[in-house]
């Protein structure tokens, strides 16, 4: 007799593990099973003394579902250490102060007329209910460049589109410029004392959990959900009566046996950009000066920011742009060959001391501007099946968007 679950995970991302964590707290008889290590793109390692958050690197004091979670887990963000001081390279090698405290005063002052023009609109756009954000909005790039000058456009919106987005923020619809700005405009960025995975860590540890583990199937049956997982010929079964699927978004169809057609033309069509992460240690100026560093008109680097700043060297991150990141994934590039060649991007990466190198072939969900009435549409057509999905790309291509995703799985299950 197989032991049948209340609900198996699949996927131990931070939207899989807060979905277990609300389902366990319910009394249900949880399973995670996870195709790496637990976290996905919440996880934190300690290499040569140094805290390295893989991938996410900060949360925002306005993610209000993220921080209800971590306080029920026990945990207390604390502000980050590092105010935003963000500098651009032009051409000529000079560094351009981009950060909010070092705008004009005539940028200050132009947003404060744009909060205010569209003090309406930055209440009503709420980036959790799709259903405020109208085909009017899809042209915010004209209405942006009618309202805001073209500094307060470059020097403010464009770096913080890129943390939010990790790299290739062009990829992503306008239509969530008014969230976002909701989240950014007076935000403080904030981490967790260990790191942004201790909120994974938490989470899990009180959750049956299978790592390094792939599914090979998913298939609905009459009265349960049945998964295949492991490696042939030792392939193993499992059934849970319900099945939450918490992986990247294009990747579900490779999961179910036989997806239906709504599913199929859903899934199909989800995308996501790629990049690559490397994190090293430097003692360049420009990283002395500048927590962030944004190379204008690069067509391969995106950013370097400063994780941890010493009074001898930097602990930085080197994040490379989606093109250039997916020829390399493409090629299957080596870590060394990875690094000779991003030291030849700039001239203050040449003397680098590069420990890690992080691959993200999904890294986030490409928003295009009919995505988010693709959602809606999807959403409706959802019967009270026994598989049911959660991620960020169904809400939100940021942190706070996977922790919703999970909270909405887990309250289908118990609704």
């Amino acid at each position: 007799m197989y032991h049948v679950y209340d609900c198996i995970i699949v996927g131990g991302g931070i939207s899989g593990l807060v979905c277990a964590h609300e389902l366990k707290k319910q009394g249900k008889d949880v399973l995670v099973i996870e195709s790496g290590s637990i976290g996905g793109r919440m996880e934190t390692i300690e290499m040569h003394g140094h805290k390295i958050d893989l991938a996410a690197g900060f949360i925002l004091d306005s993610y209000k579902e993220l921080l209800k979670v971590a306080k029920d887990v026990g945990l207390k963000p604390v502000k980050s250490k590092i105010e935003m001081n963000i500098g651009i390279v032009e051409k000529n090698r000079k560094i351009k102060d981009a950060s909010p405290i070092h705008t004009s005063l005539a940028t200050k002052v132009e947003l404060v007329k744009t909060a205010v023009l569209n003090l309406h609109q930055l209440a009503t756009h709420d980036i959790t209910d799709y259903s405020t954000l109208t085909k009017k909005d899809e042209n915010l790039a004209a209405w942006l460049n009618q309202q805001i000058n073209h500094e307060f456009l470059d020097e403010i919106i464009n770096p913080l589109s890129n943390d939010l987005f990790f790299y290739g923020a062009e990829h992503f619809s306008k239509n969530l410029f008014f969230g976002l700005m909701r989240y950014v405009i007076g935000s403080n960025q904030m981490n967790f004392p260990n790191g942004i995975g201790e909120l994974s860590k938490k989470l899990a540890e009180n959750l049956s959990i299978i790592e390094n583990t792939r599914i090979g199937s998913i298939v609905e049956k009459a009265d349960h959900v049945e998964l295949t997982y492991g490696s042939f010929p030792f392939r193993k079964k499992i059934k849970g009566r319900k099945v939450i699927v918490s992986v990247q978004g294009n990747r579900v169809l490779n999961l179910l046996s036989v997806p239906t057609e709504s599913q199929r033309n859903f899934f199909k069509q989800i995308k996501y950009s790629s990049t690559i992460k490397l994190f090293g240690i430097s003692n360049a100026d420009e990283f002395k000066s500048h927590n962030r560093v944004y190379f204008n008109g690069h067509k391969s680097l995106a950013s370097v920011n400063v994780v941890n700043q010493e009074e001898n060297e930097s602990l930085i991150s080197v994040g490379l742009k989606h093109e250039y990141s997916k020829h390399i994934l493409d090629e299957k590039w080596s870590d060394n060959h990875i690094i000779q060649e991003v030291k030849k991007l700039d001239p203050s990466l040449a003397n680098v001391k590069f420990i890690k190198v992080q691959r993200w072939a999904s890294a986030v969900p490409m928003f295009t501007p009919n995505h988010i009435q693709n959602i809606d549409s999807y959403q409706n057509t959802i019967n009270t099946s026994g598989i049911v999905f959660c991620g960020d790309y169904l809400v939100g291509p940021f942190v706070e968007g996977a922790v919703i995703s999970g909270l909405r799985a887990a309250e289908k299950i118990l609704g």
